[in-house]
């Protein structure tokens, strides 16, 4: 009888032991595994990016004639892999640098450092295969599960002064697949290394994008014939084709321009004419102009978005701005005016 009980004992405290073994193994891999991941689900309308790893000094930037970069030699390679904190990386220079824990600040930048070069590295897993926009500030460029994306490296701060130009218009529409998703951020030392990252739900399929336009000065007592230019945003897995931008302005009769095939995935800034005969007065702030994006379907045509956009209206004696279509490549480009006085 002695002996069965303890046999139940030793059974006992070997399943204990096996419960607490497996207890510990799943806490070891939560915890090296998820410090720096973020969570995106159904619910998630947006969510800033704010727990990750940074590396520095892997790369020689700047004016160089060959582009020098360990972490995208692996990721060219394939050898990359999600890292851990305290991984090594072999730089340039043959320095060998590790991961190290980064977290944002409370605006959400990630800081800190005196190397304003390298990477920072977020962990994004899905519930599902989604489509999201990525809002970025501060970083050269981006690689979304090995993709490389554009990124905004002079805008280091939330907000701009009136006099300073303002480049927190990237939004990019990126495919998270439905488990891990691997993003990248490339510091520079324009915005001394800060980096800030957003995820959000795109407005719509197909949208325009208002923060990033070009646009002209009108001129009080005078009145206008040129182009502007407008961001078109695809957050599908489709090639848009067959669709236009319809122009008006300040109530007047409406024009259209058809707008160039925009790939998956992908923005494309699209010019626009703009024809203001309305002749505005000093005391006017602004002339409005109503931009409507148009797809055909079948004989119709129908309405994806529809934005309005403001002229600032200048006396011919102030400075402005004027635009013009560019015969390198297309594109809207402007120039400012400054006057002669006497």
């Amino acid at each position: 009888m002695e002996d069965r009980r303890v046999n139940i004992n030793n059974m006992t405290n070997k399943r204990t032991i096996t419960r607490m073994t497996a207890i510990f193994w799943v806490l070891a891999w939560t915890i090296g595994t998820t410090w720096a991941q973020t969570t995106v689900t159904d619910e998630t309308e947006s969510i800033v990016l704010r727990k990750g790893l940074f590396i520095g000094g892997i790369g020689q930037y700047g004016r160089s004639p060959v582009y020098q970069d360990a972490l995208a030699e692996q990721i060219i390679t394939g050898s990359w892999s999600e890292p851990q904190a305290g991984d090594t990386i072999k730089s340039t220079d043959g320095t060998k640098r590790a991961w190290q824990e980064i977290k944002a600040d409370e605006n959400g930048w990630f800081t800190g450092g005196r190397d304003r070069s390298g990477y920072i590295y977020v962990r994004v897993d899905s519930n599902a295969r989604r489509i999201m926009l990525l809002h970025m500030m501060g970083n050269s460029m981006a690689y979304v599960n090995g993709v490389p994306r554009v990124g905004s490296r002079y805008q280091s701060k939330d907000t701009s002064e009136s006099w300073e130009p303002d480049f927190s218009y990237v939004r990019l529409p990126i495919l998270l697949k439905k488990g891990r998703n691997d993003l990248l951020f490339q510091r520079t030392w324009r915005s001394r290394g800060r980096v800030k990252a957003t995820l959000s739900q795109p407005e719509a399929d197909v949208f325009l994008n208002t923060t990033d336009v070009t646009l002209p000065d009108v001129l009080s007592g005078r009145s206008l014939d040129t182009y502007g230019a407008v961001v078109v945003v695809n957050a599908t897995n489709h090639v848009q084709k067959d669709l236009s931008l319809k122009v008006t302005c300040s109530g007047q009769r409406s024009s259209s321009i058809g707008v160039p095939i925009i790939q998956p995935l992908s923005v494309r800034k699209v010019p626009f004419p703009i024809n203001h005969n309305g002749i505005v007065t000093p005391e006017t702030s602004h002339a409005t102009i109503g931009l409507t994006l148009l797809s055909k379907a079948g004989r119709n045509q129908v309405s994806l978005d529809q934005r309005d956009v403001h002229l600032d209206v200048r006396s011919p004696s102030e400075p402005h701005k004027r635009t013009f279509i560019s015969r390198i490549d297309g594109s809207v480009q402007y120039y400012a005016v400054n006057p002669a006085t006497p």
